[in-house]
């Protein structure tokens, strides 16, 4: 399985760089890495934004009259999709860079690179309790550990390591494998109305059905973006190591066991 979704990701992101070099305008000196220098393309606010507001889309009536009615409908601020829009904005924004910094913080603690006088106190938050506590803060630049500094996180080490570099992307990754196939299942089903039209609230149980799943599918693909461009590099280089780690492991076993049958030749 861990093979497989590397080889997803991977094809995804030769599909990616191939797009994005040929959109016009585009930087040619673009590599993967870029976000942490400002290329927009992955932008959380900017992404989880589209995401939001275009999925509205997929909440409204088959029946619209003009066109008109369909931006009425999207960004009229008296009509209730547009307040769902805006807290499917908010949430795809603040749990992709809680997930994506609790990633690097986790492998800072782990490898004893935070901070010396933090690393005590976040050995003992290497709990659920913990990484709640970071998935409520992190955005806010109230957890200790993640520096915000004008818009960007990371995570307060001695200095920056390539395990630690590795391990935001590696978990943005999972995040999406675990939110945006369940969020198209679900738009899917919404939209079918295989689930009746019983009413609560006003909101139908297919549209809400449809709320959740444009919910999951924002989150989905704005860590989609975060594994296919934030520190790319370092986890290529990070798997790359590991690997080269395990081939020597390997080898080293092997070593005894073919000493062995010479001696006994």
């Amino acid at each position: 399985m861990h093979t497989l979704s590397n080889r997803i990701f991977s094809t995804l992101h030769g599909i990616l760089r191939t797009l994005l070099y040929f959109l016009p305008g585009s930087r040619t000196d673009w590599r993967p890495g870029m976000l942490e220098e400002g290329w927009v393309i992955a932008n959380h606010k900017l992404v989880s934004f589209h995401a939001a507001f275009l999925s509205s889309l997929l909440s409204i009536p088959y029946v619209v009259g003009h066109r008109t009615d369909v931006l009425n409908f999207m960004f009229n601020p008296m009509e209730k999709e547009v307040i769902f829009s805006a807290i499917i904005w908010y949430l795809g924004w603040h749990v992709n860079i809680a997930i994506h910094e609790l990633g690097h913080w986790i492998a800072a603690v782990k490898t004893n690179n935070l901070r010396p006088e933090l690393l005590e106190q976040a050995r003992k938050n290497l709990n659920f309790g913990g990484y709640l506590k970071g998935l409520l803060l992190i955005p806010w630049g109230k957890f200790r550990g993640i520096k915000k500094e004008a818009g960007n996180y990371f995570p307060d080490v001695k200095a920056q390591n390539l395990a630690v570099s590795a391990a935001g992307p590696s978990i943005s990754g999972k995040l999406s494998l675990a939110t945006l196939p369940l969020g198209i299942v679900l738009i899917a089903l919404g939209r079918t109305s295989v689930l009746g039209d019983p009413t609560v609230s006003g909101v139908t149980l297919s549209n809400a059905v449809v709320i959740v799943g444009r919910l999951l599918g924002t989150i989905g693909v704005v860590a989609l973006l975060d594994r296919l461009l934030a520190d790319h590099r370092a986890l290529k280089l990070y798997k790359v190591r590991l690997a080269g780690a395990a081939a020597k492991a390997a080898e080293a076993r092997r070593a005894p066991a073919e000493a062995d049958g010479i001696l006994c030749q």
